[in-house]
């Protein structure tokens, strides 16, 4: 008998590349084309925030080129929209391409913020500047009724503040609870402030940031509604001698 051949599967050839984390590029490349309509299901809403975290402009050009259809406003968790990421990040070139392919610069966090008081906190004056130019409202105010620059000046940040007037801020609007800028600024020592801002002419009103909670209207209602009571007033005199 012919002694047997020794039986073994064949040993596949090494390609030679190196496995490793793929580039946006590379992953804008091996996505197959498919329907625009279908095109965000299939992760180019995440490749589009993965290119602003490593920002990088070419690759927000070549997916917008890609899928037309690409939603430039989707939310994130907490309502954050693309936008708001490269607002955060003072990614000037991204921030411009966004609004060009249609972002909303009105959009709002849960938290109530929009793109331009995030760039203003994070003390990026070219993208706020960008911002307004594209229409976001420079007196936009949040949940808590802080504006752009009320922000800016809790940060101590001159040059912001200076931008933000400049692009037509109004610095005596009032947070929730009565603050305008001009206190913010004095509250927190930012000496330098004070001078570019208007001082208030009325005091602030400690009350006024208790006047929308619940139990402060129920509290002033109570003692409205409740009976005065008559009392007997001590006569005041002489004692007389025994």
């Amino acid at each position: 008998m012919a002694p047997k051949k020794k039986g073994g599967k064949k040993k596949k050839k090494s390609s030679g590349k190196k496995s490793g984390k793929s580039s946006t590029a590379d992953l804008i490349k091996r996505v197959e084309p498919v329907p625009v309509v279908i095109a965000p299901a299939r992760g180019a809403d995440a490749l589009l925030l993965q290119a602003i975290v490593d920002s990088n402009a070419d690759d927000v050009s070549r997916l917008f080129a890609a899928w037309p259809a690409l939603d430039v406003n989707r939310k994130e968790h907490g309502d954050v929209t693309p936008l708001h990421f490269a607002a955060e990040r003072g990614l000037l070139p991204i921030a411009t391409l966004l609004l060009s392919y249609g972002a909303d610069t009105g959009a709002k966090t849960t938290a109530g913020r929009t793109a331009l008081m995030v760039a203003a906190a994070g003390g990026h004056r070219g993208v706020v500047t960008a911002l307004v130019q594209g229409g976001a409202d420079v007196n936009a105010q949040d949940a808590r009724q802080m504006t752009a620059l009320h922000l800016a000046c809790i940060n101590g940040d001159t040059n912001t503040v200076d931008t933000l007037l400049g692009l037509g801020a109004d610095a005596g609007r009032a947070d929730a609870d009565g603050r305008t800028p001009w206190y913010w600024a004095n509250l927190l020592g930012h000496d330098s402030l004070k001078k570019a801002l208007p001082e208030p002419s009325d005091p602030y009103d400690v009350w006024k940031q208790y006047e929308a909670q619940a139990w402060f209207k129920d509290a002033i209602k109570t003692l409205e509604a409740a009976p005065k009571k008559k009392g007997k007033g001590k006569k005041v005199g002489k004692k007389k001698k025994k």
